[in-house]
Formats: C-alpha cells, sequence, structure tokens
C-alpha cells in the first residue's frame, strides 16, 4: 500500500441487505483525494517504523485508532460533521 484514495463516513440510518445479497450494508459519504503515507509515517500508530512499515496493512483488516483516523482525513481534506 503506497497511497491512501478514499475515506468515508457513516451515514445515519439502520444497515439494509440488498435483495439476492447477504452481506448487510450501510450508507457511506465518501471523499476522494489520493494521499500517499509516505509524509505520515511518523504519525500513524498502525505504521511500523523502518523498512516493512507497510506490512500491517497486509493483512487486509487493521484496527485504526480515532486519532488516526482524524490525521487521514485531515491530510486528506474529508470534510467531517463533527458527530
Amino acid at each position: 500500500m503506497q497511497s491512501f484514495t478514499a475515506i468515508g463516513r457513516i451515514r445515519h440510518g439502520e444497515p439494509f441487505r440488498i435483495p439476492s445479497f447477504s452481506p448487510m450494508r450501510r450508507n457511506v459519504t465518501y471523499f476522494t483525494h489520493k494521499l500517499r503515507q509516505q509524509p505520515l509515517l511518523d504519525e500513524l500508530s498502525f505504521i511500523l517504523p523502518g523498512a516493512n512499515w507497510g506490512l500491517p496493512c497486509r493483512r487486509g483488516l487493521i484496527e485504526v485508532s480515532e486519532r488516526d483516523m482524524r490525521v487521514i482525513a485531515n491530510a486528506m481534506k474529508a470534510l467531517f460533521d463533527a458527530p
């Protein structure tokens, strides 16, 4: 992983199913803005220091703290309303 390409905010409302498709869905507002990760490496807690900094992202699903999400959102210029 070299860049973040979008960030989303879950909209209000209940999860729903799409007919003939089993997983539950939520409505999301997406903000797209390609952002290279390199400038944020020292600020993100889920990034490992050193040559293998992208290793945690290879797992597919990782926990990202609220603080890290705010760092990413601010860098991507995503305009989120207060929760």
